[in-house]
């Protein structure tokens, strides 16, 4: 029987089996991408859910597995674009805070 932690794990597991095809991994050898998929990890957000906002210092960079996400600007959150699956996105913000 899985318990909550077993199957967060297998969750994990899958996610990254996902994230080895994408364009930032799918070239890594084998052992950059162990030391990478090690880092990784697995968040699910509903909608609406805030991911990042505009101005906020970036701690992390975003894939996104499943779904879309929307880019909003402004005082009345104004579309302007979407992320959709096997997106990275937010790594520039990120790549910012560590130079």
């Amino acid at each position: 029987m899985d318990t909550p932690d077993s199957a967060h794990t297998h969750c994990e597991r899958e996610a990254a089996k996902s994230w080895r095809t994408l364009e930032p991994f799918h070239a890594l050898s084998d052992t950059a991408w162990a030391q990478v998929s090690a880092k990784l990890q697995t968040q699910t957000v509903t909608e609406g859910e805030v991911i990042l906002r505009a101005g906020d210092t970036a701690l992390q960079a975003f894939i996104l597995l499943r779904g879309y996400a929307e880019v909003a600007v402004g005082d009345t959150e104004r579309v302007v674009s979407k992320v959709t699956e096997g997106v990275l996105f937010g790594e520039l913000d990120l790549l910012m805070v560590c130079l």
